[in-house]
């Protein structure tokens, strides 16, 4: 064996060290301790509440006897949910800005469910509440909307389906073809 070969270390090694340089090896631990504690004391706190939705057909007896969980695209009313139009609706509810509901929202749908779960994030539980409740409201309100205007679309055409039908039966005496 060589007189400059290191001696390996032992526990007992290892352990005296530690011992004589304590304040060493005790210092990343409070140091940590320190980081955790500022950083829970100085966070505000995060609330999240949910709304769910039943999302249902607007006009239900136009497809049949079908399954009608194929007629409706979850994804597509969690992104409508989501999109620009539900949240400004919500933010003049909420006097806010439509990014700044947008922000602390989140829209999902449970795999084969016509569910949506609305989630909203505040830093008390009434605004978290709040937040859920106008948007689930919002885009409730905006599915109503769509649906009268396409049910007022359609009651136009069948106006003016009734309007050709009968200047048909004026002019030809009855006779339609």
């Amino acid at each position: 064996m060589h007189p400059s070969a290191a001696q390996p270390l032992t526990v007992a090694d290892i352990l005296s060290r530690m011992r004589e340089r304590w304040v060493l090896a005790l210092t990343p631990v409070v140091l940590g301790l320190a980081a955790t504690t500022a950083y829970t004391l100085l966070t505000p706190p995060v609330y999240v509440s949910t709304a769910s939705v039943v999302v249902q057909p607007l006009l239900a007896e136009q497809f049949g006897n079908i399954n009608l969980s194929s007629v409706i695209n979850m994804s597509t009313e969690s992104q409508l949910a989501g999109s620009s139009a539900v949240p400004a609706k919500a933010g003049e509810k909420l006097a806010l800005t439509a990014d700044a509901v947008r922000s602390p929202l989140s829209i999902d749908s449970p795999p084969g469910t016509q569910v949506l779960n609305i989630r909203y994030r505040a830093t008390t539980p009434a605004g978290a509440a709040a937040g859920a409740q106008t948007v689930a409201e919002s885009y409730l309100a905006y599915r109503e909307g769509s649906a009268q205007a396409d049910a007022d679309r359609r009651l136009v055409s069948i106006a003016d389906q009734i309007d050709t039908v009968n200047a048909r039966i004026a002019d030809g005496g009855g006779q339609t073809s």
